[in-house]
């Protein structure tokens, strides 16, 4: 149990690794990975009978660790977003300075 659950928090950290690095499309992958691991790992713990307290606390602990993962999403989100819109203003000043330098 604590190999697999190590693999899934190394999953887990390996999603956020791409979150941080900006490789959204990795990170996408990577989660979709994630949770077809944790899916395979809940089912096999159900079927080895494993104290249900043991299961729970695992379970918590990656719980906190996808929150957090949104978490910096979200963050990185609104960053890209906020840049975005800096640089769209900047385009639009330029060209209105453009526009007024040219006049006569």
């Amino acid at each position: 149990m604590a190999t697999e659950l190590k693999a899934l928090i190394a999953a887990t950290e390996a999603v956020g690794d791409a979150i941080t690095a900006g490789h959204w499309e990795e990170a996408a992958q990577l989660e979709a990975k994630r949770r077809d691991s944790l899916r395979s790992y809940v089912q096999e713990q159900l079927e080895q009978d494993v104290d249900p307290s043991h299961l729970a606390a695992a379970l918590q602990d990656l719980n906190q660790r996808t929150y957090q993962l949104k978490g910096e999403a979200d963050h990185y989100q609104r960053k890209i977003i906020r840049e975005a819109f800096v640089a769209r203003t900047g385009e639009q000043a330029v060209a209105t300075y453009a526009r007024n330098s040219a006049k006569p």
